[in-house]
This record gives C-alpha cells, sequence and structure tokens, in this order.
C-alpha cells in the first residue's frame, strides 16, 4: 500500500512538471504568434518605405541620391533583421509543446533569437509594441 502511494505522488509531481512546461512553452507560441503577425505589418510598411524611395531616388540630384541610397541601405538592413525575425517565430510555432523533443527545438530557436537580435523573446515583444 505504502508503494503505492509513493507511486501515486511520484506520478502525480511528474505530471504536474509536464503540465507546467506546456503551458510555459504555449505561452512562448502565443508570443510568438503576436510577434510575428506584428513582425509581418511591420515588414510591409518598410518594404512600402524601400519602394518610395526608390521614387524617390530617381528625381533626386547628386547629394539628395547619395543621402536617399544611405537612408536605403538601411531599411534593406531593417528589413532583413524583420525577415530573421519572422522565420524564428515561424519556426518557434512549428513545433508541439506536448512533446520533449518540440520544447527543446523551441529551446534552440530562442537561443538563436538572443543570439543574432541580442534580446529575448519577450524583450523583442516590447520592441514590437506588445503588451505582456
Amino acid at each position: 500500500m505504502g508503494l503505492i502511494f509513493i507511486i501515486a505522488i511520484i506520478g502525480g509531481i511528474l505530471w504536474f512538471i509536464r503540465k507546467s512546461a506546456i503551458d510555459k512553452y504555449t505561452k512562448k507560441q502565443e508570443l510568438a504568434m503576436k510577434i510575428l503577425e506584428k513582425s509581418k505589418r511591420i515588414r510591409l510598411e518598410v518594404m512600402a518605405d524601400i519602394n518610395e524611395l526608390g521614387g524617390r531616388m530617381a528625381s533626386a540630384d547628386r547629394e539628395q541620391y547619395i543621402s536617399l541610397t544611405q537612408e536605403r541601405e538601411s531599411l534593406q538592413e531593417t528589413l532583413e533583421t524583420i525577415e530573421a525575425s519572422i522565420r524564428a517565430m515561424e519556426s518557434i510555432l512549428q513545433w508541439r509543446v506536448d512533446s520533449s523533443g518540440g520544447r527543446l527545438e523551441i529551446d534552440k530557436e530562442l537561443l538563436n533569437l538572443r543570439r543574432y537580435s541580442g534580446l529575448t523573446l519577450e524583450e523583442l515583444a516590447q520592441d514590437c509594441g506588445i503588451v505582456l
């Protein structure tokens, strides 16, 4: 009887740990979805800005052209960063949170995000104006 009780307690503890992990990663995926949606909107705005600059460059004098070229290059870099963020969010969303392998892959993507951007998922959300 005592052994069954101990096994039941251990089973309950393991169930609670698993449920907590699933809840934690579900919240991370929900945040990734919000970031993804916002990033896609921002990407479209940046692309529109780049196109607008292209039009202004066509009628610019030499000094304006140089200035507009620098601005366009800066926007291109911003666009590349946004697209990398989009890829990371899509990767985070593709994994199942109910398996330890899926949670491990999500952790890898979060580490990659931190490596290339210097930001955690939560910090990136705040930078995007998403309320936590």
